[in-house]
């Protein structure tokens, strides 16, 4: 597997995440009733959890966990 197909790969699972997490939201949570407003919302969300799960893997093989 070359860098090219694992970063389409982890390109691909992060949108499915996103799309999970945002059907969570719009269940759970009091979004606003204007659309442009709930997709900024959303949005936000959104780009905080890719943002989120980049820093993750980046620093993740620098925790010793054993």
């Amino acid at each position: 597997m070359d860098a090219q197909q694992i970063l389409d790969m982890l390109l691909s699972s992060g949108q499915e995440l996103v799309d999970k997490g945002k059907t969570i939201a719009e269940e759970k949570l009091n979004l606003p009733d204007n659309p442009e407003d709930r997709q900024k919302m959303l949005d936000g969300a959104s780009k905080g959890a890719i943002a989120a799960g980049a820093l993750a893997i980046c620093l993740a093989p620098r925790l010793d966990v054993n």
